[in-house]
């Protein structure tokens, strides 16, 4: 049985293996006092909800599917079972109330009603999405075309743009935290949920509990400063998994993890080395001698935790470019730029430099997500003209979204 925890935190498969373990956050069982049946009444000062079904359940609490009963409209409803996480609740409840400014459905984000407080247990109300990207990935389709890919990223994209220009870093985002609102009638249109563990860079921390540890930056494993750079480098993540099917990171603990990204990409700058809280837990330091005036050097300690890594799932990003399928002629050579293209754009997203790494604005002009490099000699290439049309449908759809929320909000 396949539980996905909603707007909230992990995904646990009973069936599956151990490398699905990391899409999960870190966190333990909580002591559930509030039983959530299939027809149990939900009250909040203004309505009743009645349960439909349980989605999902994680460290946080959990999320069910309900029916509004003054209005019959389906919702989902995040429940925090604990009530030591309400200071986190209310903390999420800052971020919705800033981000419910803005068009929600032009920057693919969930929509959310409100948030009322039911036998001392905070509960959040957002619009009912259909499924994760994890359970698309593992239910559905494992690997994605780079067709299909691109109008996931783009979608994304705009959502970050828009939580860096308020200074917000989601720090949680996965394939479990974008969702598809309904995989039968607008494919490929998605959602950013769940912004429980987001933060103001303002009050930003240093520290390794930031990120699912298969998604989580460099600088957050290092323990050193950062910004919201960190959710680009998920994106990077999630899309090389997208492409692959299988996690690019998947690591058993935090130094599997640095081991992976310095086999795959490369070692972190000096300057996060320099200042990184935990560098040492990764890095053995050897002072440079002043006379030589050369850098200080930081050498991995490999021969700590071998037992417990992973084998690696590329030598580099450049192994992605590797293998095709069975295309001729113009269609293949338009999926070996596409390719290239996206190659290029991974390796812009995972930048060990949170400086350096692509941002927002840049990604959705990137040569990938316009297909700039696609034109000119491909007018009559089948795989352009698919990869346009997918894409156009998709900009399409969300124009015409996005018209039914400003009628609504007129109405």
């Amino acid at each position: 049985m396949s539980v996905s925890f909603y707007c909230g935190a992990w995904s646990d498969d009973e069936d599956d293996d151990d490398d699905d373990d990391e899409h999960s956050s870190p966190g333990s069982a909580y002591g559930d006092d509030l039983h959530l049946d299939v027809g149990t009444l939900i009250v909040s000062p203004s309505s009743e909800y009645m349960v439909e079904s349980v989605m999902g359940c994680g460290a946080f609490g959990t999320v069910v599917h309900c029916k509004n009963v003054s209005n019959n409209d389906s919702v989902a409803l995040k429940i925090i079972m604990e009530t030591k996480f309400n200071v986190d609740a209310r903390k999420e409840v800052e971020t919705l109330e800033l981000l419910k400014n803005f068009n929600l459905e032009k920057y693919n984000i969930v929509k959310w009603y409100g948030s009322f407080v039911h036998e001392g247990h905070y509960c959040h109300e957002f619009e009912k999405l259909d499924m994760s990207l994890y359970q698309y990935q593992t239910t559905m389709k494992a690997c994605l075309e780079l067709r299909e890919i691109r109008p996931i990223l783009q979608q994304v994209a705009l959502s970050l743009q828009l939580l860096k220009s308020l200074g917000i870093a989601h720090t949680d985002l996965k394939p479990d935290n974008i969702m598809l609102v309904d995989h039968v009638h607008q494919p490929l249109r998605v959602k950013v949920i769940d912004f429980g563990t987001a933060i103001l860079i303002s009050d930003r921390c240093k520290g390794p509990e930031l990120q699912t540890l298969w998604f989580r930056s460099p600088e957050i494993l290092l323990g050193a400063s950062f910004n919201e750079a960190i959710d680009i480098w998920s994106l990077g993540c999630i899309a090389a998994e997208l492409f692959m099917g299988k996690a690019l990171f998947p690591s058993n603990d935090e130094f599997d993890m640095m081991r992976h990204i310095l086999r795959i990409i490369g070692k972190p700058p000096n300057h996060l080395l320099n200042t990184g809280a935990y560098t040492k837990q990764f890095f053995q330091h050897y002072s440079a001698r002043s006379e030589q005036k050369k850098p200080d050097l930081w050498i991995f300690r490999s021969y700590l935790h071998t037992w417990a890594c992973r084998p690696c799932t590329l030598n580099s990003l450049t192994d992605l470019l590797e293998g095709s399928e069975e295309l001729s002629g113009e269609d293949a050579r338009a999926d070996d730029l596409d390719k290239r293209s996206f190659v290029e754009l991974l390796v812009k997203m995972l930048q060990l430099d949170p400086t350096e790494r692509i941002k927002p604005q840049q990604l959705l002009q990137h040569p990938f997500i316009t297909m700039s490099h696609l034109v000119g000699d491909f007018t009559d290439c089948q795989y352009v003209k698919s990869s346009r049309e997918l894409l156009n449908e998709h900009l399409a759809q969300s124009i015409l979204n996005q018209g039914d929320v400003q009628q609504s909000e007129t109405a």
